[in-house]
């Protein structure tokens, strides 16, 4: 992260936790009412569990979240544009991975059930991975 900084990208502002305790316990001070990221440091490596929020979390689903990651957590503040994943080693970037968000844009016809369901389906017969609703999602 230091590295982007200092090379001209722009690092949204975050904070990093040696324990999930020391973020609960920041998170009304920091992090409440803020769209955020929070996933392990770079001492985890990739598919560490990292989630992004872009909806503000509650409390209860900030420390849920938190105390899956176990110790050394990274918590940082959505902002907005394009979200990339670098491959940086030895100072230099080998690889730029862009991440989008799952969404649907409504047309004022459809529920969000339809509309989910019609991108699905384009998606499949593009040959596009498509995603599975669990239950916190279709709850919501």
């Amino acid at each position: 992260m230091r590295f982007l900084g200092t090379h001209g990208l722009v690092v949204p502002r975050g904070n990093t936790y040696r324990n999930a305790d020391a973020a609960v316990a920041d998170f009304d001070r920091s992090f409440g009412h803020k769209s955020i990221f929070v996933g392990g440091t770079d001492t985890q490596g990739p598919g560490s569990g990292s989630v992004a929020m872009p909806v503000p979390p509650t409390p209860e689903r900030f420390a849920e979240v938190v105390r899956a990651l176990g110790d050394d957590i990274m918590v940082q503040l959505l902002a907005p544009g394009s979200l990339y994943r670098c491959l940086v080693l030895d100072g230099k970037v080998l690889a730029v991975q862009a991440r989008d968000y799952a969404y649907v844009v409504g047309d004022g016809r459809h529920d969000v059930a339809a509309l989910l369901a019609a991108k699905r389906t384009r998606r499949a017969a593009a040959g596009q991975p498509t995603l599975a609703l669990d239950a916190g999602v279709t709850a919501g």
